[in-house]
Formats: C-alpha cells, sequence, structure tokens
C-alpha cells in the first residue's frame, strides 16, 4: 500500500498566501489606473454588490464581478442603454439592477 505524506500545514498556508497576493495585486495595478472619484464609485458598489448578494442569499460573484464593477466606475453610465457596453452587463443584468444601479451606486 502506497501512502503519501500530507504537506505541512505551513507549506499549504504559504501557497494560499502567495495566491491570494497574486490575485489581489492584480487588480491593484488597475486600481491604480482610477482616479479618485473612480475609486470611491468603486467602493460604493462593492458595498452595494455585498449587500444585494446577501439580499438574494447568492455568493457576490453571482451579481457581477470586480471587472464589472471597475468598468461601472470608470464608465459611470447614466442610462440603461450606455449599460449595455460594459463587461458583463448583459440584458438579464441591466434589466435587473441596472434601474437600482442608477438611482442608487451610479446616481452621485
Amino acid at each position: 500500500e502506497l501512502r503519501v505524506k500530507a504537506p505541512p500545514v505551513a507549506v499549504i498556508t504559504k501557497i494560499v498566501s502567495n495566491f491570494k497576493k497574486k490575485s489581489k495585486s492584480k487588480w491593484a495595478a488597475e486600481d491604480a489606473l482610477l482616479t479618485e472619484d473612480q475609486t470611491r464609485v468603486l467602493q460604493i458598489l462593492k458595498m452595494w454588490r455585498k449587500d444585494k448578494a446577501k439580499e438574494l442569499d447568492v455568493p457576490a460573484f453571482v451579481i457581477f464581478g470586480d471587472k464589472t464593477l471597475r468598468q461601472l466606475a470608470q464608465v459611470h453610465p447614466t442610462s440603461l442603454g450606455e449599460m449595455e457596453h460594459i463587461y458583463g452587463m448583459g440584458e438579464v443584468k441591466i434589466e435587473r439592477f441596472g434601474p437600482e444601479l442608477l438611482s442608487g451606486p451610479l446616481s452621485g
């Protein structure tokens, strides 16, 4: 019988922490390109997404991914039609969340 010894917890922790650092640093570079106002809107959008996900009992990424929120913050659409050009904003998501976004997080 062949037994495989599991790696020590320290090794697993290091691998996981390195993975998390890489994924966060990927967005850090893109966040640096946002203006101060866009960064503020992005934070508001992230809070809105978290609340909406909790309300609907789904993971936050089901509502919108980070890339979509980032583009919403950059473009700052003022109509449902303008949302069609945002990554991840299909007909269903625009119909379901568009009016709430325009009257809430994107209204300022």
